[in-house]
């Protein structure tokens, strides 16, 4: 689980074009950005992750997706895991295990809604750079955020495309100096998505765990 929630939250290769002096306020771009995600009714895209595990020395990588739908339900794949919010219910998939782990959604907060930690800086976060690059051939701007208060990141870098002003990259760094790094594929904002993506019918002979009181 914790593969999961280390963002995915999602090393930037950095062409310097601009100081890395502090900003005021969220630059205009990262602020658009926060909006028009935030805003959308659903939201899906496919991203590679790259994980550098620190204590343990390790780097892995895989493929994924997920999808948003308003006010609070996702989908998540992560290589062959799958993780759903239903709005009430959270429900975690592990081939490997051959197991469903079900529990309240409500009971794990912000922390497992993907929405929260990849698209929400504003309220967090403080930003500087406005640095200038190309991210498979898409223009981006690269900025650094640091949290205002005590929070599960100690930093975040974000590029944002210049062309739709969406996430293009996203990496995050722990508390422990863990780092995920995101590649985004082309976001599709206010698409229609059935409901019915936000359950999970595991496989014959699946163990199933239910954590719900």
């Amino acid at each position: 689980m914790k593969n999961f929630v280390l963002p995915i939250v999602v090393a930037l290769s950095l062409s310097v074009g601009a100081s890395n002096a502090p900003v005021k306020k969220m630059p205009l771009l990262l602020k658009t950005a926060e909006t028009k995600t935030l805003s959308a009714s659903t939201l899906k895209t496919d991203f590679s992750l790259t994980i550098i595990w620190v204590l343990k020395d390790t780097t892995e990588h895989k493929m994924g997706s997920f999808i948003l739908k308003k006010p609070n339900m996702y989908r998540v794949e992560l290589g062959e895991a799958l993780f759903v919010n239903d709005g009430k219910t959270f429900s975690r998939y592990s081939p490997g295990l051959k197991q469903l782990v079900i529990q309240d959604g409500a009971s794990l907060g912000d922390e497992f809604q993907p929405g929260e930690w990849l698209f929400k800086y504003s309220d967090r976060f403080e930003a500087s750079g406005g640095i200038t690059e190309k991210i498979d051939d898409t223009p981006c701007e690269s900025f650094t955020l640091t949290p205002k208060t005590k929070d599960r990141f100690q930093k975040v870098e974000v590029s944002i495309s210049t062309v739709d002003s969406l996430p293009k990259k996203i990496k995050t760094i722990d508390r422990n100096g863990n780092e995920a790094e995101y590649l985004l594929n082309k976001i599709k904002l206010n698409e229609k998505v059935s409901t019915k993506i936000f359950t999970i019918k595991p496989p014959k002979g699946t163990e199933t765990i239910d954590l719900r009181e």
